[in-house]
């Protein structure tokens, strides 16, 4: 299948995969330029004007088997929220971390009116606590910590590390700081994870 819908997309929409992403493809058109991203079977088209991208899809399905069902105007791709309007797009993943974060929003954690915040600001001493913070590695000290903060540990720093990448590389100091603590967390560790998640 990837060689097949490689071959389509160069040779019939004269589609170029960008150096550091093969999956993802562009092309000037006219005055226009053209970005197509290919995930296995699902596919994203980003250009200036909706004909152009019917276009696209139009050209695309001449080369398959089944046509493409067309979802429109893009507001989820891949579990990352989408808003779009005339001046920007917007990714974040806010649906995930809604779903993700459910299970502590009835202990010590509020449900968030309006989109995560960052909340380490440079003001902020946490990520110098962090690097001195150190825990104990004991199984019963660490199951305490939890119990007494209300969260799995190493749960929560698995659940954070997906949002980090895609979009929120302001948190990774502070996220992979408290993933290389994961066998020994100390209390600051759990502060951090819950300052992350507020």
């Amino acid at each position: 299948w990837e060689k097949l819908i490689d071959r389509i997309l160069r040779e019939h929409l004269r589609l170029v995969p960008t150096v550091h992403e093969p999956c993802l493809y562009c092309s000037p058109h006219g005055t226009e330029r053209i970005l197509f991203k290919r995930q296995v079977d699902d596919f994203l088209v980003a250009v200036a004007s909706r004909g152009l991208s019917d276009k696209i899809y139009d050209e695309l399905d001449k080369h398959l088997r089944i046509p493409m069902r067309r979802q429109g105007l893009v507001h989820m791709y891949n579990g990352l929220d989408v808003r779009q309007s005339r001046w920007y797009i917007k990714i974040s993943v806010e649906t995930y971390l809604r779903r993700a974060l459910k299970p502590y929003f009835s202990s010590w954690l509020e449900l968030p009116s309006s989109p995560f915040p960052t909340p380490l600001g440079k003001s902020d001493n946490v990520l110098r606590r962090l690097y001195e913070a150190k825990g104990d590695s004991d199984p019963k000290a660490i199951a305490k910590l939890e119990k007494a903060h209300g969260l799995q540990y190493r749960q929560l720093v698995g659940t954070l590390i997906w949002p980090m990448t895609v979009c929120r590389p302001d948190l990774s100091q502070a996220i992979v700081k408290c993933a290389q603590a994961s066998a020994c967390p100390s209390d600051t560790h759990f502060h951090a994870l819950k300052s992350i998640c507020r």
